[in-house]
């Protein structure tokens, strides 16, 4: 509307943009580790081999870190995991300081932004494989001269190419940037300069795999890069920007119409209005206002039907969200009570998420394994238990909310009434909580009943009192 007119240089002020992206790539996330999957060894609680894997959970967040990649999965299309033996924190300061690092080395598991990865696609066979991954960063040395007293910028590439079995490190030193203007963005380019020389740069990891594991949001079989939400859903969000931006310009003209009358100069009058004034003859029509039709209802209901595609596009029902935004946004997903509705309601998000859920299981039980295989190498250095490593298994929740009541009613009539789980199962089920922690509860529990044992009822004093004789004092 404003295109090719005075107003053009103002189009970026009065751009509008509905940004609902956010809230739906939180969502498949919130559902996925919105209740924390259960990571089991195959081994009791108390044994090395589960005690080993709970620490590397724990210490990695991997709530968290699942949480966070899955949400920027949903606009980057891809999300990769890494793992490595290291200490968490950079200790440069520290070193610059002349400061001890204290921190030791343990295993960690991290997403890598997918802008710094770059894998190499196998061509002997006919199946998208990786044959290596390269991952790769550009690291920022501020150099001081002592002469000229200033700070100057140095540019270094790390590369680490990740083998099956091998990482082979690699340094270059990068050309001081061009910097080039591309869609109102200055972007600056670097070129590959002179290769640095390393010291044992390539070295083994005893494991025969990746450490690098790849994630996709969603895939097809014609390529190796993941598929993400806003490549799919963009084209309708432009639409409705676009039309918000145009119902704010229309709504903006008609608080400041055109109007039009008489000339105003000829009879002498000074009059001041406000906005545009066309001239005419006194004959002419009486002064008025210009307005149009600008069918803004129609506006909203391209907004409406384009909203509606977005949300079936991004298979994620309105009412999720707790409201609609469209006339017909399917309801508030208020009216459904038991598990198996609300189950059946929310099908079309589930099955998303049990998508996601294929891809994140593989990658995170793989790099599980790798974190503790590395572990066990150097068991001594680290000061861990050494055990045999078993594949891990992830016992995922759907994120819904559960009917216990219902669950039991089920389980009652299957079994005729009889018990079918434990205490411990009991609580472990109900409180989420493993077996050293189920068994201090029972032992409470038990200590509790014990300390009611030992106390007096009070039902002692209703007790009648026994009969007693009394000697006849004639005797």
């Amino acid at each position: 509307m404003i295109a090719d007119t005075p107003h053009q240089s103002q189009l970026s002020k009065l751009y509008i943009a509905a940004n609902i992206v956010p809230i739906l790539a939180m969502k498949p996330a919130d559902l996925l580790v919105g209740e924390p999957p259960i990571y089991k060894s195959g081994k009791p609680d108390a044994s090395p081999e589960q005690k080993g894997l709970s620490r590397i959970v724990e210490e990695n967040d991997l709530t968290t870190l699942q949480h966070e990649m899955v949400t920027a999965m949903a606009y980057r299309g891809d999300g990769w995991l890494k793992v490595r033996l290291d200490r968490r924190h950079d200790a440069s300061v520290l070193t610059e300081l002349g400061l001890p690092d204290l921190q030791q080395i343990e295993s960690i598991i991290e997403s890598v932004d997918p802008s710094n990865v770059f894998p190499e696609l196998s061509n002997s066979s006919g199946q998208q494989k990786f044959k290596a991954i390269n991952v790769c960063w550009v690291e920022t040395i501020l150099d001081t001269s002592p002469i000229l007293r200033k700070e100057k910028e140095r540019f270094i590439l790390h590369v680490e190419r990740h083998l099956p079995g091998y990482i082979v490190y690699r340094d270059f030193h990068l050309v001081a940037p061009t910097r080039r203007m591309q869609d109102g963005v200055f972007i600056d380019i670097f070129s590959i300069g002179d290769e640095i020389e390393l010291e044992n740069h390539i070295q083994a990891t005893g494991v025969q795999d990746f450490l690098v594991k790849h994630v996709p949001y969603a895939k097809s079989g014609d390529r190796w890069e993941g598929i993400s939400l806003t490549e799919q859903i963009d084209p309708l969000l432009a639409t409705i920007n676009d039309t918000l931006t145009q119902i704010s310009y229309v709504l903006a003209k008609h608080a400041d119409p055109t109007m039009y009358g008489p000339d105003l100069d000829e009879i002498g009058e000074t009059t001041r209005v406000g906005g545009r004034y066309i001239e005419v003859e006194k004959e002419d029509v009486a002064p008025g206002y210009m307005t149009w039709n600008a069918h803004l209802d129609l506006n909203f209901k391209l907004i409406d039907k384009t909203l509606a595609m977005i949300f079936q596009q991004a298979e994620t029902p309105q009412w999720v969200f707790g409201t609609t935004l469209t006339a017909d946004g399917g309801g508030t997903g208020t009216s459904h009570t038991d598990s198996g509705a609300i189950r059946a309601r929310f099908f079309p998000l589930l099955s998303k998420v049990n998508r996601i859920r294929a891809q994140v299981d593989r990658a995170l039980r793989d790099s599980l394994y790798h974190a503790q295989l590395l572990e066990q190498q150097q068991y001594r250095q680290l000061g861990v238990d050494k055990y045999e490593v078993d594949y891990p298994e992830i016992a995922w929740r759907d994120g819904l909310p559960r009917d216990e009541k219902y669950d039991a009613e089920v389980v009652s009539a299957r079994t005729n009434g009889m018990p079918t789980m434990s205490q411990a199962e009991a609580i472990k089920y109900l409180d989420g909580k493993n077996d050293d922690k189920a068994e201090a509860t029972i032992q409470a529990i038990k200590g509790d009943s014990d300390r009611l044992k030992g106390t007096v009822d009070a039902s002692i004093f209703n007790t009648p009192l026994p009969e007693i004789s009394v000697p006849d004092e004639s005797t």
